[in-house]
């Protein structure tokens, strides 16, 4: 296995620097896959020396000499496994008997390649690389014997793949080994590049490690950012130490983005506005090599770089500062030389680097060269700041949230405000109600990019129209919708401020926060909402009621309610207040077992009319479940009560209480046409069919009851009851009823019930001419319901007057004619309407439209 980023690993102690023991690694340290490339400039300082011998692919048995520091190695390749073996200096050596490495699935075993290399101290190590099956990279095994001063041993240095991307695109790891010749013998060294680290589009190679020759373990190495020819061919530049400190509050135009290593794993710090935090490189010696890259806004003029290196006296972490640093930028480097130690300075002192000429550049990276002496402290860097045109604000983020309004301005300062931290995000908010229309999007923009924590006040605001205009309505305006989808991305902020909002504000906002509180949190809907329900605003109570009906159907917000009504001091409250508690349960109210002593207490506490009309429904829903309070105030209010209106809510409400069933019943013989009505509705609309008591009376009422809106009722009520002749013959009878809505009505009943004996009565009806246009438009729709094949010459007939009309009843016999015609479906229908389906001018669009549709539906009487 290839050796770890010496970032993760442990490290064993060396004989050597304190900092640089850090960054040993053990020759068995775990896995890291390794994949990648060497630059040209890298292949360049790796070119092969005298000590190195290559052996040939197909060797059966490899040796490496034993060396005055070494014993003998000898290894082959059987199979799919290597064998290595480690003989004492002086005899013989062959690999039998030796460990065995097996070489990695993914690589082709006949492909391998051996190398001796020979390192400082006349050390030696034996290289084999086998290429990949599908052709990208190649897996590398580094094994070399133990020192003559231990016994003979095989010891593998690393193994894994090189030269082999890895990762999702865009952020793929890639690693590389190679060997640079030097004075005193080779060096082997392995480093990783990523494509998202660097400097400024040059590759970068991170994690770089070298084989210590006299441990062969693996020791943390310079990383590779720049080539020796960008080095050399760098402008020079003097940096020059400020009269004035470092001013933290500026408009931030550089943004980290990565760094080759850093200290506490903190690159963001270099540019954080504090002068207590700094970047600083992770790697022994004067961190030479090490970089932090810096996004900047190409648009811009940058014409130079203020720094900060000396951290406060009281800060704990040890420092350095660098004598020499490079800046990069995507087409130029720049080398930077300090003129004093910065680090032995006050905190706070500040230099200045300043371009021979103004930058446009998105990118910005320091490159550490060499430091001043140290004593092993890491090289970093407190702040940087880049200077531009806009150094002149000072640092104020509302002045640079004004340059919204302005085209000229606007984009970049947008760009600047998004890379502005807290207080640009700040000032985003104070200012976006000043901001003109056109420039609120920006604002917006830049406010949408924050962390939900900070925003959600904003947005609570939005929602509930703070700077809107009078006719802001939160369901149909497209910022309040907005908000309302950015605080649903953060609830444990969001609610307690929409907790705080609902509480403080009065009227119409109040509302609008009660409901998205029950949205959002029905827990905290059910805590808050009861409290307010005394509002003197009945439109507010309104909203209010029907905020605490949507909690109320979320399971988080039963516990709250469920402790509501059992708590002693519910009946304290006011009773406008219970009664809309009770309202807004709903047909949940038989889930609370407090809920039926609640609405006694409170029938017994409000004895007037509102009071008990609203309290009706909450006790319908109980009396279906059983309660027998609830039944009884129910029966009470049906038959007893003195107002007329009250019997008919109480009687509406009794459809599907078999509880109620002989109340209702007897509700029909009301004296009052409302509740004899009430009770004809709620018969019609119930699930059960009509009672042997309640049939004949309903029959009685449509045939004999002296109103109008009671006899057509009945025929309402009957039209869903099975089928039944005494019922068929009633309605029919009804046909010749006096008041032509009683008619209609029983026209739609049989149609409804499918009776096909009535349909000579309503043939009859349809074609009467004498007959109201309602009353033939209803008998027509009825015969399309009993698919009455025998009228369709009728209806044809009706159905050309809607395109043809004379009279001003034709149209409207004709669309209910077409209606029918495509339920009934009868042969020929299409040929038969042709007329209607041609290109006339006479014909309205909307009419051949209608008839398309008859003759394409398939109707319900197949």
């Amino acid at each position: 296995m290839l050796p770890p980023s010496p970032d993760r690993a442990a490290r064993p102690p060396r004989p050597s620097r304190a900092r640089t023991r850090r960054y040993a690694i053990a020759a068995t340290a775990w896995w890291v896959g390794l994949a990648g490339s060497i630059t040209a400039a890298q292949r360049a300082h790796a070119q092969p020396t005298p000590t190195r011998a290559a052996a040939a692919a197909g060797s059966s048995t490899m040796v490496v000499a034993a060396s005055r520091r070494q014993h003998m190695l000898a290894a082959r390749r059987v199979g799919a496994v290597v064998e290595v073996r480690a003989c004492a200096a002086g005899g013989g050596c062959t690999p039998a008997g030796g460990k065995r490495f097996a070489i990695a699935a993914e690589a082709l075993p006949d492909s391998m390649h051996s190398e001796v290399v020979t390192l400082a101290n006349d050390v030696r190590v034996l290289l084999l690389r086998f290429s990949a099956r599908d052709g990208r990279g190649q897996w590398s095994l580094l094994v070399a014997a133990s020192p003559r001063a231990e016994a003979p041993a095989a010891n593998k240095l690393l193994s894994g793949f090189t030269d082999r991307p890895r990762g999702n695109s865009g952020r793929q790891r890639t690693s590389a080994l190679w060997i640079e010749a030097g004075a005193g013998g080779s060096r082997i060294t392995v480093a990783q590049r990523y494509d998202n680290a660097t400097v400024c589009g040059r590759r970068a190679w991170l994690s770089a490690q070298h084989l210590d020759p006299t441990t062969l373990t693996w020791s943390a190495a310079k990383s590779r950012s720049l080539s020796p020819a960008e080095r050399a061919a760098a402008l020079p530049l003097v940096a020059r130490r400020s009269e004035t400190r470092y001013q933290t509050k500026h408009i931030r135009v550089l943004q980290a983005q990565v760094a080759s290593s850093s200290q506490e794993k903190q690159r963001g710090t270099i540019n954080d506005g504090r002068l207590d935090t700094r970047w600083a490189e992770a790697r022994p010696g004067d961190g030479g090599g090490e970089f932090v890259t810096l996004s900047a806004l190409e648009q811009l003029d940058i014409t130079g770089l203020r720094l900060a290196f000396r951290l406060p006296k009281a800060s704990p972490l040890k420092g350095a500062a660098p004598q020499h640093f490079f800046v990069a930028t995507n087409d130029k480097v720049f080398r930077i030389t300090m003129p004093e130690d910065a680090w032995q300075q006050p905190p706070g002192t500040a230099y200045e680097v300043n371009f021979p000429a103004p930058l446009h550049t998105d990118c910005v990276a320091l490159v550490l060269d060499d430091a001043y002496p140290h004593e092993d402290a890491p090289v970093g860097i407190a702040e940087v700041r880049a200077h531009t045109t806009f150094d002149s604000l000072n640092g104020d983020y509302h002045a640079l949230v004004t340059k919204l309004a302005d085209p000229h301005t606007a984009n970049i300062a947008k760009a600047l405000l998004l890379r502005g931290g807290a207080r640009a995000l700040k000032a985003s908010m104070t200012g976006y109600t000043a901001l003109p229309r056109s420039a609120r999007s920006d604002a917006l923009t830049i406010i949408d990019a924050g962390d939900c924590r900070a925003t959600a006040a904003f947005f609570v605001d939005r929602l509930l129209g703070e700077g809107a205009g009078a006719d802001f309505d939160p369901d149909i305006d497209a910022l309040a919708g907005h908000a309302r989808s950015r605080l649903r991305g953060c609830p444990e902020t969001s609610i307690p401020l929409l907790v705080r909002a609902m509480k403080k504000n009065v009227g119409r906002t109040r509302a609008w926060a009660a409901e998205q509180l029950a949205l959002m949190g029905p827990g905290a809907a059910a805590r808050a909402i009861p409290t307010l329900l005394a509002d003197p605003q009945p439109e507010v109570r309104a909203q209010l009621r029907k905020a605490l009906a949507i909690a109320a159907k979320q399971r988080a917000a039963k516990p709250v309610l469920t402790q509501l009504l059992a708590e002693p001091g519910f009946r304290q409250r006011p009773l406008v207040a219970r009664i809309d508690i009770l309202r807004a349960l709903g047909d949940s109210i038989t889930q609370y077992p407090q809920a039926g002593a609640a609405l006694t207490a409170a029938i017994r506490d409000g004895h007037n009319f509102r009071s008990q009309y609203l309290l009706l429904p909450a006790a319908a829903h109980l009396a279906a479940a059983g309660d027998p309070h609830a039944t009884q105030m129910c029966i009470n209010s049906m038959r007893r009560h003195h107002n007329p209106h009250l019997r008919a809510h109480a009687v509406s409400l009794a459809a599907n209480v078999p509880r109620l069933g002989a109340a209702l019943a007897q509700s029909l013989s009301d004296p009052h046409p409302r509740v004899r009505a009430a009770a004809l509705a709620a018969l019609g609309g119930a699930t059960q069919p009509l009672s042997a008591n309640a049939a004949p009376r309903v029959i009685a009422l449509l045939q004999h009851d002296p109103w109008t809106f009671v006899r057509a009722q009945a025929a309402h009520a009957v039209a869903a009851q099975p089928a039944s002749v005494q019922l068929d013959k009633a309605l029919v009878e009804a046909l010749d009823d006096k008041a032509w809505p009683v008619r209609q009505a029983a026209l739609r009943a049989l149609g409804r019930r499918h009776s096909v004996a009535s349909a000579p009565n309503i043939v009859d009806i349809a074609q009467n001419p004498k007959e109201s246009v309602d009353v033939r438009a209803a008998a027509i729709a009825a015969l399309g319901e009993l698919c009455h094949r025998d009228s369709a010459e009728l209806l044809y007939k009706l159905a050309m007057r809607a395109g043809y009309p004379q009279l001003p009843y034709d149209q409207p016999l004709g669309l209910a004619a077409l209606s029918a015609l495509g339920d009934i479906q009868p042969p020929n229908l299409a040929l038969r309407l042709a007329p209607l389906l041609a290109q006339d001018p006479r014909i309205p669009r909307v009419i051949g439209a209608i008839t398309r549709d008859a003759v394409g539906r398939r109707g319900h009487c197949h």
